[in-house]
This record gives C-alpha cells, structure tokens and sequence, in this order.
C-alpha cells in the first residue's frame, strides 16, 4: 500500500512538472527573443528574401549588413567566397531574378537553417534550378546569414519537381 502511494505521489509530480518543462524549448533564449510560435521562423524567411533581393539590385550596403564577416559560400559548382569576394562579384548585376521555393526554417537557440529551391535568372545565362541552405546566426541581437551553400537540380529533376 506504501508503495502504491509514492508511485501515486511521483507520478503525480511527473505529470505537474514535465508540461511546463517543455523539454528545454526557449531554454536559454534572449530577452525579447521571439516566441516559437512561428513569428521567428516568419521573420527568418522575410529577412531571406529581403537578402536576396539586395543580391537582384546589386544592393552591397544591404548585403554588408545581412551577411556576418566571415561569411563563406559555397557555389553549385564548388567554388567558394569569402564575403568580400562575394560582395565584389556584385559590382555587375548579373541578376535578374531570385524565386524560391519550398523553404523550411530549423531555429536551434542561436542559429537557424534555411533549405529551399530557387529559381535563379541571370543575364545571359540560361535560368538554373538549386536546391539551397542558408545558415543564419544571431550575434548580438541581429540575426546575419554566416553561410549559404548551392547545389544544381538537374533540368529533369527541376521540371519534376514544377508539376510536369
């Protein structure tokens, strides 16, 4: 009977305290960090868009301020930048367009990951179809895209993937 009192008494306690635990989610968060309930994860994606159409304008001050110092990315055909060689590489539009797709958004604490597809227009270049993933850091209340990585979607796969 004594037995079946404590097991009463801890599971009772168990159920009280587990709920408001909440697994550690929020743990450790900013104050005034948004709350999970998607307003982050929608902020992230608007801040994304805007970063890319600062790349369309050739827009470097915006870009300056959206990508961390030691920004590095890494193009679908291998080559990697520097956020300086980057950021010179836009002195020529080259842009017409960036549309993406299907983006999800992964907030872990202080960093959140980006995955998607894009729909790349450029001058004088035929349109290119990637799959991408950006990853995006808050440092000192601002959240600034550390990396971006591009991978080619084969034409086939891309025409799939549009409903075709």
């Amino acid at each position: 009977m004594f037995i079946r009192l404590v097991l009463v008494v801890v599971f009772s306690c168990v159920l009280t305290l587990v709920p408001g635990l909440s697994f550690g989610q929020g743990a450790g968060a900013p104050p005034g960090a948004a709350k999970r309930d998607g307003s982050l994860e929608q902020q992230l994606l608007k801040w994304n868009e805007e970063m890319l159409a600062a790349q369309v304008r050739g827009d470097i001050a915006a870009l300056d301020q959206l990508l961390t110092d030691d920004y590095t990315r890494l193009h679908a055909v291998g080559a990697v930048e520097t956020k300086a060689e980057f950021l010179n590489g836009l002195k020529e539009p080259h842009f017409l367009a960036i549309q993406t797709s299907d983006v999800t958004v992964r907030v872990y604490g202080s960093t959140a990951i980006l995955v998607g597809h894009a729909l790349v227009k450029r001058v004088g270049d035929p349109d290119d179809h990637t799959t991408f993933m950006d990853v995006w850091v808050q440092q000192n209340g601002k959240w600034r895209v550390a990396a971006w990585v591009t991978t080619r979607i084969p034409q086939r796969a891309a025409n799939r993937g549009a409903g075709n």
